[in-house]
């Protein structure tokens, strides 16, 4: 039985296929028909296809494919948007996959020794993860998932099972206050970037769902955002604020005459702003408005939550509101409610 390698390399300023297998007619005449061209001083065969011919050697030699590391990620993507994978967990795993891989290769570019890694390699990564590159539970949570993945789908074989997920740290994060939001958007001068603080506050919206926030995606008469395929591909109502349209009409006028669907857009027509960009503005107005507290852009989700748990909004209202799959996720802010804190008396004061 031969094998026939299947890998990618830069020639001519392009991205080729590069086909390698000991001598068969066979082969060689599919090749041919499917306009491969033989590099003599390489010795392999070439071809620009890189879209569809893997795909149309595995049909035609099922049992003789052996492709590349950067093949097989591209066969899994497929396999993982047919299992309704978002984008962002496919870029995660891949990532993950990359880079202990250039760990185990020490940085070189062997597309093939993935082949055979011993399960064994998983551990001292994680250790190495962990000690030297002081990686936080749930990065290496992350990296165990996407291996998992991986050595099921991409090697068929059992992935280590004395590798178990690390606990995970319960860390209370930080709260603005609304006079801390406040302030930030008062410092900033951009009347766009004020809306884009105010809004992801008011209605408590990730980051990736403010940057593709749409026009048409505002009910203004019933003053509710529809948000489309959210987290785990679910779609919710959240509320629009009335305060909302104070500053929405300083610039209303400009953003309708870009034509561009996205309430908030990017440098080129038709894109939205980049998640970093809503990062830096963020970071921008609380280091104007002197905030020392350790906070990030998606703390303003977890202000939302947590001053709605302390104005009174039941925790399975609020679970709906943030589109938690679980309501264990939304009980967190509880311990995050100054309400819910001064319920119980301090031992002094009894």
């Amino acid at each position: 039985m031969f094998s026939i390698h299947i890998s990618t390399l830069f020639q001519d300023n392009s991205k080729k296929l590069a086909i390698k297998f000991p001598y068969n007619t066979n082969v060689i005449e599919f090749l041919r028909r499917h306009k491969c061209q033989w590099n003599s001083s390489q010795r392999i065969w070439l071809s620009n296809d890189i879209k569809s011919l893997p795909n149309l050697l595995e049909e035609a030699f099922p049992d003789q494919i052996v492709l590349s590391l950067d093949l097989r990620l591209r066969a899994l993507s497929r396999l993982m948007l047919v299992r309704n994978y978002s984008q962002k967990t496919i870029r995660t795993y891949f990532s993950q996959i990359r880079m202990f891989f250039q760990w185990y290769h020490e940085g070189e570019n062997k597309p093939f020794a993935y082949l055979d890694v011993p399960g064994r390699k998983i551990s001292e990564y994680l250790e190495y993860s962990y000690f030297e590159r002081n990686l936080n539970p749930s990065t290496l949570g992350n990296a165990i998932q996407a291996l998992r993945f991986f050595w099921a789908e991409g090697l068929h074989k059992e992935f280590p099972q004395d590798i178990v997920l690390p606990k995970k740290v319960s860390q209370l994060p930080e709260i603005l206050t609304k006079e801390d939001i406040i302030l930030i958007v008062s410092k900033l001068p951009n009347p766009k970037h004020k809306l884009l603080i105010l809004l992801t506050y008011s209605s408590g919206l990730r980051l990736s769902e403010i940057v593709t926030l749409k026009l048409k995606d505002l009910d203004i008469q019933r003053e509710v955002i529809h948000i489309h395929m959210g987290k785990g591909k679910k779609d919710r109502l959240v509320p629009l604020s009335k305060k909302f349209y104070e500053v929405w009409t300083e610039f209303a006028e400009v953003i309708l005459k870009e034509e561009n669907p996205f309430l908030f857009p990017g440098l080129y027509p038709g894109s939205h702003l980049s998640p970093r960009t809503a990062q830096k503005i963020f970071e921008n107005g609380r280091s104007l408005a002197g905030i020392q507290k350790k906070v990030s852009f998606h703390s303003l989700r977890h202000s939302f939550a947590t001053h709605l748990l302390e104005a009174g909004t039941g925790i399975r209202h609020i679970q709906k509101l943030l589109g938690h799959s679980s309501v264990k996720t939304t009980e967190r802010y509880a311990r995050l409610s100054r309400k819910e804190i001064l319920k119980v008396p301090s031992p002094l004061d009894l």
